[in-house]
């Protein structure tokens, strides 16, 4: 662990400056592609775990009106 902690930082900015190596334009593609990246999982973990995705049923179903069964 202390490893990780020393070397942490470093990997962090040795990242950073990636981005700030390239051309704008180039950044600005990885961090799409970042963000692409976790807004997928955030919408994988919610659809597979009931705890997150009873709720937003629930609110679907109040937000457009829908019976039990039209969204099974």
């Amino acid at each position: 662990v202390p490893l990780t902690i020393q070397c942490l930082p470093y990997a962090v900015y040795a990242y950073s400056m990636v981005f700030v190596a390239l051309k704008p334009d180039i950044s600005n593609c990885f961090f799409c592609v970042q963000m692409t990246h976790a807004s997928i999982h955030t919408a994988i973990v919610i659809l597979t775990t009931s705890s997150y995705r009873e709720p937003l049923i629930f609110a679907l179903r109040r937000l457009f009106g829908c019976s039990d069964a039209v969204i099974a």
